[in-house]
């Protein structure tokens, strides 16, 4: 086994065989690293969670998604190394490691994607996509950031903090205040920042507006944030493969209000048809009626001037304003567009993500204890009684490894021989008595 110590090790408190090469990045929770893993020679991305008990269930989540879903293109956990404690702080996340990401490709000076990149890429991240919704699974993040890249164009879906399971549609929404407002930074139409989903247990927990980076975000996060669903990541999709044929970012906006009237100049005023998924009766459905502009849109043919028509069509099925209307997954795989790169052999369904796991209450000692079991599925070792922590001084190992059936008198004179604390010696004898 190969203990970690919280104290500094001289390699920045990384577990011994793990040696910090480059920093590569970091997120709202965690900084990630280009690291060699000593044992095996290979290099491997490291995320590493400070704190992490205390960052609530979003780390929990993310090494259940990642140790749980399988499919070569959804990154997947390699690693979660073993703590040196039951009262661990960190943990480090030991993930593939992948050189780039799609958002820097897109925007490099240097590189520029052809159009079988393009769709290379994007039936790839179609794959994913369908795999995670197949589990009932919604990623909520898709973006290009999130969109890992090797040299060869293989892609890994990676992020998935914000992913949750048991999104189902529903329009029935009570009748809150959705009424828009400019007052507040990142203000949406409907004013309900934090909503319960109708779902719990197997189900999604709570459903937000805060999902998706917003120049991805779909129109029904922002004016209906109680109720959404995995059509949320075709949208993104959508925006996706809008960038990278643009080169640029397809939907920008100051602000949510700002972004849904600019998806109108673009796509075009939504009709009374489009927006059938929004109660009528609405304040969201009356905001958008009268401030996008009543306009037909810029013809997507005239925005992807001299991209291939099958793209443009591909894009105009994914950016759909009902989310019931968009292409799902599977069926954008079989666009003309992507169709000639169709796996040969269907894939194996997935099974079912069991979201029970996520129902308790997100103490630190919960979410530790919860984290500490996620790491003993990788490292059973950790779970044996007589295991010792690794930062623990190297006499009072010697003395937790005593045997329950030396007296305690005994024990006494050795203390005197090593000169052991009696605090240690007390610590020893409850070690030994619990073997």
């Amino acid at each position: 086994m190969s203990g970690l110590s919280e104290n500094d090790n001289g390699n920045g408190g990384f577990p011994k065989h793990l040696n910090v090469i480059s920093f590569l990045g970091s997120g709202s929770y965690g900084a990630v690293y280009m690291c060699e893993d000593t044992r095996s020679g290979q290099r491997v991305a490291v995320k590493h969670v400070k704190r992490a008990p205390s960052q609530g269930k979003v780390v929990l989540r993310e090494i259940r998604f990642l140790a749980r879903l399988r499919h070569e293109n959804l990154l997947h956990l390699l690693d979660l190394p073993a703590v040196p404690s039951k009262s661990f702080r960190d943990v480090f996340l030991v993930l593939p490691c992948m050189p780039t990401d799609l958002d820097r490709v897109i925007h490099s000076k240097s590189q520029r994607l052809s159009d079988r990149d393009a769709r290379v890429i994007v039936s790839q991240i179609l794959r994913a996509c369908d795999h995670l919704h197949a589990a009932g699974v919604a990623h909520r993040d898709l973006k290009p950031a999130n969109v890992l890249l090797s040299h060869d164009m293989k892609v890994k879906v990676a992020d998935f903090g914000l992913a949750r399971c048991g999104l189902v549609f529903n329009a029935e929404v009570d009748k809150r205040d959705q009424s828009p407002s400019r007052g507040r930074r990142d203000e949406s139409p409907s004013r309900g920042n934090r909503v319960q989903s109708p779902s719990r247990g197997r189900g999604g927990g709570h459903l937000t507006e805060h999902v998706v980076t917003r120049e991805y975000r779909a129109p029904e996060v922002m004016l209906m944030p109680k109720r959404y669903t995995s059509a949320i990541d075709i949208w993104s999709i959508g925006c996706i493969l809008g960038e990278i044929l643009l080169r640029k970012v397809m939907f920008e906006g100051k602000d949510p209000i700002a972004l849904i009237c600019r998806m109108a100049e673009i796509l075009g005023t939504p009709t009374k048809s489009d927006l059938g998924w929004l109660p009528h009766d609405s304040d969201a459905y009356r905001f958008v009626k009268l401030a996008c502009p009543l306009v037909q849109g810029v013809s997507l043919a005239t925005l992807l001037s001299g991209k291939p028509s099958a793209s443009i069509d591909l894009v105009r099925g994914l950016l759909r304003w009902h989310p019931g209307q968009r292409l799902t997954a599977a069926q954008a795989q079989r666009h003309e567009y992507l169709i000639g790169l169709l796996p040969e052999k269907p894939p194996t369904p997935p099974e079912p993500f069991d979201w029970s796991f996520d129902d308790y209450q997100p103490t630190s000692e919960n979410v530790r204890e919860r984290l500490y079991m996620e790491c003993a599925s990788y490292h059973p070792e950790i779970l044996k009684p007589d295991r010792v922590s690794a930062g623990q001084p190297k006499r009072q190992r010697h003395m937790a490894a005593l045997p329950a059936m030396i007296s305690p008198r005994v024990i006494s004179t050795l203390r005197g021989v090593l000169g052991v604390k009696k605090a240690a010696t007390r610590a020893s004898l409850a070690a030994a008595s619990a073997l």
